[in-house]
């Protein structure tokens, strides 16, 4: 997982004017300590080119130092697809860009 999030974050997109990567990691409850804390060492290295959204059910499975980190959302009981809107206008408002560049690992 790490060597394909390193492997995004460094690639070149020659479409785009705006190189910001978007990485959208998805069930990060399961995502084990260790693998938490390599991802926060990529986390500061790139948190000028790359926002990370990472999705959970359990928010204290989180390592404290990425909680620190991170905006945190909470959705009630909307759809996915509601769900799914709300985050594409928030990565549109801190963004301004275009949702083909979004990456879902």
């Amino acid at each position: 997982l790490i060597e394909i999030i390193k492997g995004i974050i460094i690639s070149k997109d020659f479409y785009s004017e705006n190189n910001l990567k978007i990485i959208l990691l998805k069930d990060f409850n399961r995502i084990k300590t260790s693998l938490q804390n390599m991802l926060r060492v990529i986390m500061e290295k790139y948190r000028e080119t790359t926002v990370f959204i990472c999705f959970t059910n359990t928010y204290d499975s989180i390592i404290q130092p990425l909680r620190s980190r991170f905006l945190s959302l909470r959705f009630s009981k909307e759809t996915d697809n509601d769900k799914r809107k709300i985050i594409y206008e928030w990565i549109r408002l801190l963004t301004l860009i275009d949702k083909e560049l979004i990456v879902f690992v």
